[in-house]
């Protein structure tokens, strides 16, 4: 039985007002106007008794021709908009368990962090003499880099550190790849002198 009175909105804006409708919700909607162009993304509105607007985006137009006795008409499947709240991205929700003195997260980002471990200065020179003594096979060059770090030993925390720390550098320029990992930890000693 078609008592529901509808509007009809079209895409274009053009309106028909005053239709007779049986609105199913969800999702069918009769409608005895045959007459009437129902497209795809129509939007069909009913007003309510308490005022309020149903709203229903035709999604299949459904029309039907006349039949002997039955008039033309549409059994639209519409789905209703009214009660659809606007799609909004839902935002990543993350769950970090960082351990460690050095520990750090990255989303989508790339670490151009250093390490600078909480190490003593006597823990530092005796790893550095490690990787001299591990990593340099040219004996000259180790005796020179063993005699070289032994001077900057020995000149922490006086003024003359900066200066056995540049010689230093100088030197082990050609073994970055070795030395590396501790430079960060030497030019933070440069500062505290």
């Amino acid at each position: 039985m078609l008592r529901d009175k509808c509007t009809l909105v079209k895409a274009d804006g053009r309106t028909f007002p005053t239709l007779i409708a049986s609105v199913q919700p969800p999702t069918i909607i009769f409608l005895d106007e045959g007459a009437i162009p129902v497209e795809e993304g129509d939007i069909l509105e009913r007003a309510l008794p308490n005022g309020l607007l149903d709203r229903f985006e035709i999604l299949e137009r459904g029309y039907f021709a006349a039949r002997g006795s039955t008039p033309a008409h549409y059994q639209s499947k519409v789905r209703r908009l009214t009660n659809i709240a606007p799609s909004t991205p839902q935002p990543a929700v993350y769950t970090l368990n960082l351990h460690g003195s050095n520990a750090r997260a990255y989303v989508n980002s790339h670490d151009a962090s250093l390490n600078v471990t909480g190490a003593t200065s006597d823990e530092l020179f005796a790893a550095i003499r490690r990787a001299v003594e591990d990593g340099i096979i040219e004996p000259a060059i180790k005796a020179n880099l063993v005699e070289q770090l032994a001077a900057l030993e020995s000149a922490r925390g006086t003024p003359s550190f900066t200066q056995r720390y540049v010689q230093f550098i100088g030197t082990i320029a050609d073994h970055l790849t070795l030395f590396g990992p501790f430079l960060p930890r030497l030019a933070q000693m440069l500062i505290s002198t």
